[in-house]
């Protein structure tokens, strides 16, 4: 089983497909090899998608966003 892992991943690496890619294709299940292969296709852009946002975002240089809790305790220090 770990030779099929090694396998795929390097696979997936020769398509420059994420390791997401690999770790899904044992734990998707379809009834039809088209369905298996949708599922898993569907996954790993959700997974790409949520990680461009997120890439996007943390270098976007927006300011730090705070929890209600920390600019409470910073208005009290101000005061």
């Amino acid at each position: 089983m770990a030779d099929i892992e090694k396998s795929i991943a390097a696979c997936c690496k020769q398509f420059k497909l994420s390791t997401n890619f690999a770790g899904q294709a044992f734990e998707q299940k379809g009834d039809t090899p088209q369905e298996y292969l949708l599922k898993l296709l569907t996954n790993e852009i959700e997974y790409r998608t949520a990680k461009r946002k997120s890439k996007f975002l943390n270098t976007a240089g927006f300011p730090h966003r705070y929890r209600v809790e920390e600019a409470r305790g910073f208005l009290r220090k101000a005061l």
